[in-house]
């Protein structure tokens, strides 16, 4: 029992620190490559590695299997990423980051009312809080800038709000007994589908120009196909593809199946704290005071607001009832 609890969190820390150092190896990709290139590169590597370790590919139980897996595929990785970036293209980072705070919010909500979760309380939300206002300092770091434009948060929020859907369905997923290697893969093959559309319209000369070249396939010249000639690059890509992809969403599936999903969920906050450590140290970009202090309020929101009641810890008997609840 001890090691199932210790392989529990040990997945739900590796999540935290891989999807933390994915900041780092975006910027260095991002100088050569679009959004959707690393993405599609990336969910491949991810969805061929979990095929060689998960064995059969076929549809496990039956046709209810697979529309969960391709709600999952659309939800977590298609339509996320691409709201995502596209909020990104219209804002900037940092005012999506503040977005990306009410993700466990809306997943706690969702949980609530579609699923019976009664992780939502008082408690849980002023934890959320002050993890939020604490990634708001993480993420500005001494700097603010924000850029606030209607279709840019419209994005933002709906990306969150993919994420919640997918949280949902991971949950689903777990208490029908899916594999996480089995759910994660046939969501990974069903987001390739997805994002199908819009690698063909990549490779297209309006798909060339549009938003920017945000969505565009470069593979016409030689040069194009150079780019991945570096071993440097492709570092990258199998960091994100193996450990930040295949390892990092099967870990989580794990561990929101162990820890809970809503309370798994606020530990997502951890991770710009991560990502700004890993810059500071990697990318060499500044790390002030204020950072630091936003670093605090996000460890204190996030043990608040998943510190389990004693009325959900302990039977008559002081038995825990919930021994790996965070």
């Amino acid at each position: 029992m001890k090691l199932t609890r210790l392989i529990d969190w040990g997945a739900f820390f590796f999540v935290i620190l891989v999807w933390g150092g994915t900041y780092a190896s975006t910027r260095v990709l991002v100088q050569d490559f679009t959004s959707l290139e690393i993405q599609y590169v990336r969910f491949t590597l991810a969805w061929l590695v979990l095929c060689i370790l998960g064995g059969k590919l076929g549809i496990r139980r039956g046709l209810g299997d697979e529309v969960l897996a391709s709600g999952m595929g659309l939800t977590g990785v298609a339509a996320y990423q691409f709201l995502e970036n596209g909020a990104i293209f219209y804002t900037n980072a940092s005012t999506v980051a503040i977005f990306v705070t009410v993700g466990p919010v809306i997943t706690a909500v969702m949980a609530h009312f579609l699923t019976g979760d009664r992780t939502l309380s008082r408690r849980f939300l002023a934890g959320a809080v002050l993890a939020a206002a604490g990634v708001g300092l993480v993420t500005f770091n001494g700097i603010v800038h924000l850029s606030l434009n209607w279709e840019g948060c419209c994005m933002a929020l709906a990306a969150m709000i993919c994420w919640g859907f997918y949280s949902v369905l991971l949950d689903v997923a777990n208490r029908r007994g899916i594999p996480p290697l089995v759910a994660v893969r046939r969501a990974f093959l069903w987001a390739l589908i997805w994002m199908l559309p819009l690698a063909l319209f990549g490779l297209t000369d309006r798909g060339q120009t549009a938003l920017d070249g945000i969505f565009r396939l470069s593979l016409r010249t030689p040069a194009d196909w150079a780019r991945f000639g570096s071993w440097r690059v492709w570092g990258h890509f199998l960091f994100l593809g193996l450990f930040a992809s295949a390892a990092a969403f099967a870990a989580w599936s794990r561990a929101c199946r162990a820890l809970g999903m809503v309370r798994a969920s606020v530990g997502l906050y951890l991770i710009p704290v991560v990502g700004v450590l890993v810059a500071a140290f990697f990318l060499h970009e500044p790390l002030t005071l204020l950072g630091c202090v936003g670093a605090g309020c996000v460890l204190g929101g996030v043990v608040f607001a998943t510190a389990p009641r004693r009325a959900e810890t302990r039977t008559p008997r002081g038995e825990t009832q919930n021994p790996t609840g965070i």
